[in-house]
């Protein structure tokens, strides 16, 4: 019973609601920021999305995104825009052309089981580099 109290308490902080937070991460050579929700409901669809951004400007290459499988495998994936280049069993892999504006990845998912989700997004140039880092964090509530 006292579970079961506490429900009110924690829909009134909107601890069951959605939102989306904005996680950045750069280095020298690449800026990197992902919008997603870090509490997600089973069965409904959510977003996440991804910009990238060379430092150096268009001169700098190509810039490689990889989002690790483990993150996407807990969702139905309903669309990827652009389509990953590559994909294997630990990443897909896209390849966005270097641009003085930010590339964009969208992702739409919808959570497949209950729990915490977790993953990584790397962002680099092509041409090699560290890259810029973020762990993902979700949890698929029912």
């Amino acid at each position: 019973m006292g579970l079961l109290s506490l429900l009110p308490l924690l829909a009134a902080f909107d601890r069951f609601g959605t939102r989306e937070i904005t996680l950045t991460a750069t280095n020298d050579e690449v800026g990197l920021t992902i919008e997603h929700s870090p509490r997600v409901r089973y069965g409904l669809p959510t977003r996440v999305r991804i910009q990238v951004k060379a430092l150096r400007g268009s001169d700098a290459g190509p810039v490689a995104v990889r989002v690790e499988s483990e993150f996407l495998n807990r969702f139905a994936q309903l669309s990827l825009v652009p389509l990953p280049s590559r994909t294997d069993a630990r990443h897909h892999t896209f390849v966005l052309p270097a641009s003085d504006d930010e590339g964009v990845i969208l992702i739409e998912l919808e959570p497949e089981r209950y729990g915490p989700v977790r993953g990584r997004v790397a962002a680099a140039l092509t041409g090699g580099g560290a890259p810029a880092e973020i762990d993902l964090k979700a949890f698929a509530y029912p």
